[in-house]
């Protein structure tokens, strides 16, 4: 099991880090109120609603949350200003409406360039050193 484990990781395909929560890689750059910047959140900690990205590796560091759409973090009404130069390391869809699968993840504002997404309730990590990132939508279907 262990080996079939580690050759997952190494082809990059999506694989649990832990058994206590459901996190995954995701290979790098692939089709795969209080909402803004928040230096001190705990790992993984996300609002219940919400789409959360941080700056590091498992959940940490600076985090930008929204729990709506939107089209443009560096110029619209929620912006999440060090994303414009730095890349996501770890995303979690926290989302409680379930008429909605997975948020679509954008490298380009108003939803151009679509890199990937990533399914409610998953905490992710992003392989290769992050993706820059620039809008979001909740969508229907899973990644």
């Amino acid at each position: 099991m262990i080996g079939m484990l580690a050759l997952a990781i190494t082809a990059g395909l999506i694989v649990p880090t832990g058994a206590a929560a459901q996190s995954a890689f995701v290979t790098a750059p692939v089709a795969v109120p209080f909402h803004g910047e928040d230096a001190s959140a705990l790992a993984w900690e996300c609002p219940s609603g919400d789409f959360c990205i941080w700056e590091n590796t498992g959940g940490t560091g600076r985090r930008c949350n929204w729990s709506v759409a939107d089209p443009d973090w560096q110029g619209g009404t929620i912006r999440c200003s060090w994303s414009g130069a730095t890349k996501v390391e770890s995303a979690f869809d926290n989302g409680n409406d379930t008429s909605f699968a997975s948020v679509a993840a954008y490298r380009q504002a108003n939803y151009g360039s679509r890199w990937g997404c990533f399914d409610r309730g998953v905490t992710y990590n992003v392989t290769a050193g992050g993706v820059l990132l620039r809008s979001h939508q909740w969508v229907t279907n899973h990644c």
